[in-house]
Parts: C-alpha cells; structure tokens; sequence
C-alpha cells in the first residue's frame, strides 16, 4: 500500500510540474532571442496537423486569444451578418473528442444569450472558437466537428493586431489592452467552418443582374449561369470562375452555393484549390 501511495503521490507531484490550478499547460513569455513566445510542454493531444498547436505559440496569437477571452461581450462578424454573444463562462485550450479525435481549441463559450436570440438555441448554448495566426484549422478538423454537430468559428489575426519583436511584459500587457479596445470597437471577423445549416446559414442574396452573391469568410462569391450548358460556375475575386470541383460539374444552383462555402473555407486558410 505504501508503494502505491508513493508512487499515486509521484504522479500528483510531477503533474504540478506541467498543470496549473486549473489543469491547464504552463505557459511562460519568452521576450529574447529567435524563439520568441509562448512556450509551454505538448499535450499529446489538439491539432495534430499543426505543431504550433500546443508546442509553441506566438505572442500575436497568445495576446489575441486573450484579448478576446477578456471579453463579456462578443461580436462575430460573419459575413454582412453580426451576431452579439454574451458570455456566461469562457475557457482558454479546451480539450474536446471530435469523431475520436482530441483537440485543444483555443477559446471556448459558454453563451448566456446572444442578439439575434436564436443563435443561442441554434448554437446549443456554446461556441468553439480558433485563432489563426501561423496555425489554421485543417479540413479534418472541420469535418470532425461537423459530424459532432460542435460550432466551430475561426478568425484570422489582421496584421493591425500582431505584437512587436522583443516586446517586455510590460509592453505585452499594453500592447493586450490596445487590441482588446479593437475587437470592442470592430468586433471579431471570421467565419463558420463546421458546415451545419443547424448553426449559421451563409446569406445568399440575389443581385440586380439576378445572380445569387454572398460575403463568405473574407471574399464575395457569385453563382453564374454557363452559356454554353446547363452547368454553374462559382466567381470569387479577379479569377476565371469555378466550373466544378473534384472532377464533379455543378449541375444546379444549390449545388454550386454549397461548394461555394466549402471553397470559401479553403480559400481563408490559404489552401491551394
């Protein structure tokens, strides 16, 4: 009994060593050197397909995740859409099980109310938010939240919002509150990638020239009607429209809309198409 008492007594210990009062790796500034950052011991567990995650983090990544955990009041831009999330409780590296795989999320919400009031209720009462600075969310990850039914929202940090090179703690905290003010202001531009009609349904709004638009992530899309047959092209920014994907043509109005969303996605994560 005793061995097993010390060696229960060990694990208590060493697990000190890694865990805050809260469970949670710790975290400590580096302000010298090429390995600027945040530093802490990997989980074994978060978003295997990226190292950053859980290994090493930027200060801009850190510092923005906190400025937005600050927060009691949340606004999401999404699309020409904005929606207020208030904030019952808020965690920082939240792990969660998505289709048997584990991740560390960076910001979870537990959403007391939200204006418009039904996103509440469309959302299950909570919200799993990413931060995109050197790390994106993979398709993987999308695709496991989406078959758990989880809302998952990323937003790239904008480049007005990354922390300087050998920054003090001093000026971390400064710089911390500065962008706070901004998301109060602004508000927080991302967009759904969990691919649920349950939780955001993209606008589609039709234009003079009667084509189908959306403001999806951070581009406008438009579905077009060939000329030369019965298929559908999707147009976004400067490029020659998309005409299928995959090898697969879109054959109708839904279907390309619903490919447009999924483009939309890659494209905000810098994806090659």
């Amino acid at each position: 009994m005793k061995e097993i008492e010390g060696t229960t007594e060990f694990l208590r210990r060493k697990s000190k060593l890694y865990k805050n009062n809260h469970g949670k790796t710790q975290m400590q500034i580096v302000v010298k050197g090429s390995h600027q950052g945040f530093r802490r011991y990997p989980m074994g567990t978060g978003n295997h397909s990226c190292l950053s995650r859980g290994d090493y983090e930027s200060m801009s990544h850190q510092g923005n995740k906190e400025a937005i955990a600050s927060l009691d009041k949340i606004k999401l831009n999404i699309g020409n859409d904005v929606v207020e999330v208030y904030v019952s409780d808020i965690e920082l590296e939240k792990e969660v099980k998505c289709n048997n795989r584990e991740y560390e999320i960076d910001i979870y919400i537990k959403i007391d109310r939200t204006e418009p009031e039904e996103y509440k209720n469309l959302w299950n009462g909570e919200l799993w938010l990413e931060v995109f600075h050197t790390c994106k969310v993979d398709r993987k990850q999308a695709e496991d939240f989406a078959i758990e039914r989880l809302p998952l929202f990323e937003t790239k940090i904008p480049d007005t919002y990354t922390f300087y090179e050998n920054i003090t703690l001093e000026g971390y905290k400064k710089r911390k509150k500065q962008i706070i003010e901004k998301y109060k202001q602004f508000g927080v531009n991302g967009i759904f990638f969990s691919f649920n009609k349950k939780f955001f349904s993209v606008k589609w709004r039709l234009s003079e020239n009667g084509n189908y638009t959306a403001h999806i992530g951070d581009r406008n899309f438009t579905i077009i009607k060939s000329k030369y047959d019965d298929g559908y092209g999707i147009m976004y920014g400067e490029k020659k429209p998309l005409w299928e994907y995959n090898g697969k043509r879109f054959n109708s109005i839904e279907d390309a809309k619903k490919n447009a969303e999924y483009v939309a996605f890659l494209l905000y994560n810098n994806e090659k198409m």
